[in-house]
């Protein structure tokens, strides 16, 4: 999960809502895969 402190310096370096929603998918689908790895099955 991003943190809603890096969001906001996002926002603050003038990022647009495009840039800040594909951070914020490639975040979760990380935390999918290190979940899938946890439970010791992979799925990259």
């Amino acid at each position: 999960m991003i943190k809603p402190e890096v969001l906001d310096a996002m926002v603050a370096a003038g990022c647009t809502a495009e840039q800040i929603v594909a951070a914020v998918k490639a975040d979760a689908a990380s935390d999918d895969v290190r979940a899938a790895e946890k439970r010791g099955r992979c799925c990259t």
